[in-house]
């Protein structure tokens, strides 16, 4: 019994690191934007991180099969989206905003699967909603400007990232997860090499540019993962979302650290009430979904 604690105790420190480094990304992610396209930028990070989760796993994937193949590109293509929508977003808003309105997708893993699984929802699901629709409202409202455009496009990320939740969650009954997670990080790699060739958008690299892409691919990705597919082993669902709903408050303290961002009081209670309203969906709400394994950040 012991043991089981000493184990849980330790796999929660270890997923709160991984939330931790996936808070850190968003501030850095606006830092290397600067410099390279966005599609260019998500091409060396997944290249990076495909390269080393393939290296570790290609056993696995001699034998895959094509079901499993479909539903990796599936997902992959719902993945890619996300991050599409994420890293453009991020060029037209705050990497503090960014990291809440992501979080949303939590709260929308419930709606979806009601439309995908045909499941059933509860008070609490409702109730979390509420209170993150509310929060959201505050939150875009606090800016000088308002909502800024990359809010909506965050707000698509959201809504992708809800979706390869939902079908992982379904997927996951019939097929390794560390499987699906590499053929997705396949589809992220091929589909930002085509965007990038298509639009011309190859460029040299700088330093910063270069520790961005490798701290992402390899820690915030690769590296996480691994921690992530390992610690889930040994601790609680309701563990885990509780930690994972911790996402977008680190993101907002290194918003803060690195850019010198600076939420307004709307905008610190609209981030709070979006935190409540994912703790409620996650906590109380019916149909918790299996996460698996997820790349945020």
């Amino acid at each position: 019994m012991l043991l089981e604690l000493r184990k849980q105790y330790w796999a929660d420190l270890l997923l709160l690191l991984v939330v931790i480094i996936w808070g850190s990304t968003f501030p850095v992610m606006k830092l290397v934007l600067v410099d390279l396209s966005p599609f260019y930028y998500i091409l060396l990070r997944f290249t990076l991180a495909f390269s080393v989760l393939g290296a570790l796993y290609y056993k696995r994937l001699q034998g895959i099969s094509t079901q499993a193949l479909k539903k990796g590109l599936i997902l992959g293509c719902w993945l890619f989206s996300g991050y599409a929508f994420q890293i453009i977003g991020l060029q037209y808003t705050t990497a503090s905003r960014s990291g809440f309105i992501t979080g949303l997708a939590v709260i929308m893993v419930p709606f979806l699967a009601v439309v995908l699984l045909k499941e059933v929802l509860g008070f609490f699901n409702w109730l979390g909603v509420l209170l993150a629709v509310v929060g959201l409202f505050l939150l875009t409202g606090s800016g000088e400007n308002g909502i800024y455009y990359g809010d909506y496009l965050t707000l698509l990320c959201a809504l992708s990232f809800a979706v390869q939740i939902v079908l992982l969650s379904k997927y996951l009954a019939e097929h390794d997860p560390v499987m699906l997670t590499v053929i997705q990080l396949a589809v992220v790699t091929v589909g930002s090499l085509l965007l990038t060739g298509l639009r011309g958008e190859f460029q040299p690299l700088n330093l910063q540019a270069v520790l961005v892409i490798v701290y992402t691919g390899l820690v915030a990705t690769a590296f996480s993962l691994l921690i992530q597919s390992y610690a889930q082993q040994y601790t609680s669902s309701t563990h885990t979302a509780l930690i994972f709903t911790l996402e977008p408050v680190f993101a907002a303290l290194f918003a803060y650290l690195v850019l010198g961002e600076i939420l307004e009081r709307g905008g610190i209670i609209g981030g709070f009430l979006i935190i409540v309203g994912m703790l409620i969906a996650e906590l109380m709400g019916k149909n918790k979904e299996k996460r698996g394994l997820k790349a945020s950040g």
